[in-house]
């Protein structure tokens, strides 16, 4: 039975460059990230919570939302403000939990962003 320990070590010049690959990759998913919210006049994290909202199969919990971004509460506060004034969500009761909020996703007047974003999702899975 073989185990990892018994393979050889990689090479010092594979491992940085391996590294470096994903550094990379990772600063030009954060530009092109930035640069769609821009162009749509988005904040990056509004834009991450309508591709978010858009991988769920129905309405989220505002906590869910607030925690998949990693923000606080009162930025995902400000956050579904803005996205429910453009039109791109809707928040309505909780009917699991009178305290709660559900945020659902406005398919058709979220097209564009949407659009943005599916399109960014398609090229990071092709790199």
């Amino acid at each position: 039975m073989s185990s990892s320990s018994s393979l050889p070590p990689l090479p010092n010049v594979l491992e940085r460059e391996v590294g470096l690959s994903l550094q990379r990759f990772a600063h030009w998913a954060e530009t092109a990230n930035n640069y769609a919210a821009r162009q749509l006049g988005l904040h990056v994290t509004d834009l991450a919570c309508i591709g978010y909202l858009d991988t769920q199969p129905g309405p989220s919990s505002a906590k869910d939302v607030v925690e998949y971004l990693g923000i606080s509460s009162g930025s995902g506060t400000g956050l579904l403000d803005r996205l429910e004034k453009a039109g791109y969500v809707r928040r309505m009761r909780n009917p699991d939990d009178r305290r709660g909020v559900l945020v659902e996703l406005v398919i058709e007047q979220a097209k564009e962003p949407l659009t943005f974003y599916r399109r960014l999702q398609l090229a990071f899975a092709d790199a």
